[in-house]
């Protein structure tokens, strides 16, 4: 089997716990068989055996190792600095994003990457990577499993969520085949808050 992974993070890079349980699970699925193509929005640094594409290499934008980095957990307006390109002097043109504009990014390269590869299945990990595996899954047809780490409830400590993330969590779970919560506590916000039918989850 051979699983088409969406990341926003991988170690050493370590904005969070999101990138090194990434990192354990792709280690694990390797160690039982499994082959791992493992997307990053942005070239980083890896570690591990898995095979790792970035979506800003020979594609549409090339994004600077050196940028802020892709804040998992920022809300979906916070603003990142990319390079859009260079003038003719070779200096990098920039540009400011919102995470959510840079998600979005990521998914149209998902969609580009998910029509040259291989693959079984579909695998994405937290809001920031949902667009990309639900566009992989419009390219290819094939089945998505979405990885909860956290929901924006979590993430707003409450119920005054970020409403761009919300939607995007709540369309992605709609379109998703399975939803793989970290606990049984995550489960009932997806269920009760996301209205995903208990039996997905």
């Amino acid at each position: 089997m051979r699983v088409l992974t969406f990341g926003w993070e991988f170690p050493p890079a370590k904005n969070g716990g999101l990138g090194v349980a990434c990192y354990g699970l792709t280690r694990e699925l390797l160690q039982s068989g499994v082959e791992v193509i493992f997307v990053l929005p942005k070239t980083q640094d890896t570690r591990g055996d898995a095979r790792f594409l970035f979506a800003d290499q020979e594609r549409l934008v090339k994004v600077r190792h050196a940028d802020v980095s892709l804040l998992p957990y920022h809300q979906a307006d916070s603003m990142v600095q990319v390079i859009v390109g260079y003038d003719k002097h070779g200096k990098p043109i920039y540009k400011s994003r919102t995470i959510l504009e840079e998600a979005h990014r990521f998914a149209h390269q998902a969609s580009i990457i998910a029509r040259e590869e291989e693959f079984d299945v579909i695998h994405a990990h937290d809001w920031t990577s949902y667009l990309a595996g639900v566009a992989a899954k419009k390219a290819s047809g094939k089945p998505l499993v979405l990885h909860v780490h956290a929901t924006s409830f979590d993430q707003a400590a409450g119920n005054n969520v970020d409403p761009s993330i919300y939607q995007i969590e709540y369309e992605a779970f709609a379109a998703a085949d399975k939803v793989v919560t970290v606990s049984g506590y995550t489960k009932e916000i997806v269920v009760k808050k996301h209205h995903v039918p208990a039996a997905k989850v």
